[in-house]
């Protein structure tokens, strides 16, 4: 199973340090910090040497422009550059446009063919060469980067009515048309929960449209398996298995957690997630504002994150909930058990220098590994004993729900 973690400035330093290299396989750069960041995330290309790839993050065309405007009804600096590269238009001023009704794009009118080609030279050219040489100059031949992401993206928009399927469809095949590259080019099927409760036969659908690929991106807006139903759960899983066409298709996962894992076994072989928690995204986007940013703490035992307040709680209640992965061990170590408050030192020292990031890498990777030798009885026995034994944790619910599915 592919582990993909998605970039941004915050995690930069712990996603390129050495010793964790070989705990995940490669790294998911979004289009807006690509293109606004380009020079120090090629040099983070260049520097790290993993299989990345590009979300071009398409999906904002049809939305309105409030959605990716900041407080000042000012669209947010790398939303106007990528405009500008997807689709040569000038946003500079726009002062005269309802904010309230104005899309960033009439999907009925404007050059497909354009976008498609935009959207994709994008990806491929993105990174300053400038950064990659510079790199280069320092390593022996044989350890110098090459560019260039390991998959492509074809343009999409969040699938809510036939329209947009029917969008979607188009900028597929066209960019699908006009490749002939060596990369392998990917379709993202980007769907809202209430879409895929309208269409119960949408997998057979997507693989007669979608005929022309083997390749399928995953997203289902504001999906969370932590959070969902067994029904929504059992959809989910169906979708997996039928475009997976008994493994003849490859297909990727765009925001995930360890439920994906489990997935692997009809026919998943990738997904994503932040390393702060970032297991799912809504892909209709919201005016920016600002905000406080919560810290989500990985608990292997229940198989989700907590956030910090939550964890701290539930270790002082249970303390059979702290794992033994490098980093915890690592610290637990370095505490004194008759002190009473040895708990709330080693919570400390875990949130202390980016300690719990590392800590989930770690953790994830051992899952990662074991799910390699294990069949799928052997994980829903895990996962049962995992329920039964944290039996009393008000966060283990998803649990008995992911056992009803599978």
């Amino acid at each position: 199973m592919r582990l993909y973690y998605r970039y941004d400035n915050i995690v930069r330093e712990i996603l390129a340090r050495r010793e964790i290299s070989g705990a995940y396989y490669g790294t998911i750069i979004p289009a807006t910090i690509a293109i606004y960041y380009k020079k120090s995330v090629s040099a983070f290309i260049g520097e790290y040497e993993k299989p990345y790839f590009i979300d071009p993050m398409t999906y904002f065309i049809n939305q309105p422009i409030k959605n990716i405007c900041n407080k000042q009804n000012n669209p947010r600096r790398s939303y106007k550059m990528l405009i500008q590269e997807y689709l040569g238009l000038d946003v500079e001023n726009i002062d005269n446009i309802h904010l309230e009704e104005e899309t960033v794009w009439d999907l009925s009118e404007g050059d497909m063919d354009l976008f498609c080609r935009n959207v994709l030279n994008f990806q491929i050219n993105f990174e300053d060469t400038e950064a990659i040489d510079f790199m280069n100059e320092y390593l022996e031949e044989e350890d110098q980067q090459q560019s260039g992401p390991e998959l492509l993206v074809a343009p999409y928009v969040l699938i809510e009515d036939d329209d947009t399927y029917e969008f979607n469809r188009r900028c597929s095949e066209t960019t699908f048309n006009n490749y002939d590259g060596d990369v392998p080019l990917f379709v993202c099927i980007a769907i809202s929960k209430n879409y895929l409760a309208r269409n119960p036969n949408l997998e057979e659908r997507i693989l007669e449209d979608f005929s022309f690929t083997n390749n399928f991106i995953i997203w289902v807006s504001a999906f969370n398996a932590v959070n969902e139903s067994v029904e929504n759960l059992l959809r989910f899983k169906n979708i997996i298995r039928i475009l997976s066409d008994n493994s003849r298709n490859t297909i990727f996962n765009l925001y995930g957690d360890y439920f994906s894992l489990l997935l692997s076994k009809f026919g998943l072989n990738g997904f994503s997630s932040g390393l702060r928690g970032g297991t799912k995204k809504v892909a209709r986007l919201r005016k920016s504002g600002g905000g406080r940013v919560t810290t989500n703490v990985y608990v292997p035992h229940l198989r989700r994150f907590l956030l910090e307040e939550d964890f701290r709680a539930e270790i002082q209640r249970d303390e059979r909930l702290i794992c033994n992965c490098i980093k915890c061990d690592e610290i637990m170590e370095n505490q004194l058990r008759d002190d009473p408050f040895y708990l709330e030192a080693f919570a400390n020292d875990l949130m202390d220098e980016k300690n719990y990031l590392v800590h989930f890498l770690f953790c994830r990777n051992e899952e990662n590994l074991n799910l390699e030798d294990a069949d799928l009885v052997d994980l829903l026995g895990d996962l049962r004993e995992k329920s039964e034994l944290h039996n009393t944790s008000v966060f283990r619910g998803h649990l008995v729900n992911w056992l009803d599915d599978l």
